[in-house]
């Protein structure tokens, strides 16, 4: 983070990403971030497929925000519906991982498929009063999900066409747009420099590298 100028981030359990009880990898974040409480803002991995996750998202209170992997975790993001109005009533954006890296990299034998924005798209519009968030898209992916209103992405897996940053900014007003770091499974430069080198206003860079991110999960600027 330090060598990319990164001061502050949302994290999550990896770790979670691969049980299907993730009650635990939550506790242990908890207990990790502690003494990093200033620079690092934990997300509660949560698991609708699971019995009890309703137990595990009310002992999260101290998180910002909640993430989901669907395409790990084996469910439609339809049937996180319940998951997503009781974040929204409490106040908490919603991550939805598409992808935790390009299928390309997979092993043949763990290939996981993306999670596709329509059902995003759709598991937004059940909920109006969530803010949901995609991690990890491709551009058309992005450009799809900002069409609905109540949709961030970040700009971690957004490596093309030439100006997307600009197109996606001019088309948006860079207010649902992200800063992603991709760390640990990306290096953050690449996505540092694809910022920094994007044709915008210095108001609409500001934007997307913390003050939308300090807005969405309500937390105030260092």
């Amino acid at each position: 983070m330090d060598s990319a100028g990164i001061e502050r981030a949302l994290v999550s359990s990896l770790t979670a990403v691969f049980r299907q009880n993730v009650a635990e990898c939550n506790e242990e974040l908890r207990a990790a971030l502690a003494p990093h409480r200033d620079r690092l803002i934990p997300l509660a991995v949560i698991n609708p497929g699971y019995p009890g996750w309703e137990a595990d998202l009310s002992d999260r209170d101290d998180f910002a925000g909640i993430r989901l992997y669907p395409n790990y975790h084996g469910y439609d993001p339809v049937e996180a519906a319940p998951l997503v109005q009781a974040a929204a009533e409490g106040g908490r954006p919603v991550f939805v991982a598409v992808r935790l890296q390009d299928e390309r990299q997979h092993h043949p034998a763990c290939n996981v498929a993306a999670v596709g924005p329509e059902s995003i798209v759709t598991l937004a519009k059940m909920v109006p009063s969530a803010r949901m968030v995609a991690t990890m898209v491709r551009f058309g992916e992005a450009e799809r999900l900002l069409e609905c209103g109540n949709v961030w992405v970040d700009i971690s897996g957004i490596q093309g066409p030439s100006g997307c940053i600009e197109r996606l900014a001019s088309r948006f007003s860079g207010e649902r747009l992200l800063f992603g770091s991709g760390i640990p499974l990306q290096y953050p430069l690449p996505n540092v420099m694809k910022l920094e080198m994007a044709h915008i206003s210095d108001d609409e860079r500001k934007r997307i590298q913390h003050e939308n991110a300090l807005r969405l999960a309500h937390l105030q600027h260092k």
